[in-house]
């Protein structure tokens, strides 16, 4: 019985450890920039700091339907390309 509990105390240190490195080594952050050689997507928004939307990019399914003076567009022919969000205009 003894020696079962040893096996259960050594089996549950070696476990602790292994979920500690794996959530230290996961989660620390990492400030270099990611380089890819390509990117397949149907829709990127850059936002600013604050999360305000400055451009899209998209296809015609996921297209934004376009904003003016902080007013959206509903009933806009969609098409793919690229919309530029400017500060509105007061």
């Amino acid at each position: 019985m003894k020696k079962e509990n040893f096996i259960l105390k050594v089996y549950s240190i070696i476990q602790t450890l292994i979920l500690g490195f794996v959530f230290v080594s996961d989660f620390k952050s990492s400030n270099s920039n990611e380089r890819f050689n390509e990117i397949t997507a149907e829709r990127i928004n850059v936002v600013e700091p604050d999360g305000k939307l400055k451009m899209v990019f998209n296809n015609q399914k996921r297209q934004h339907p376009g904003m003016i003076d902080g007013k959206i567009f509903d009933d806009r022919v969609s098409s793919p390309g690229i919309i530029f969000f400017n500060e509105p205009m007061i």
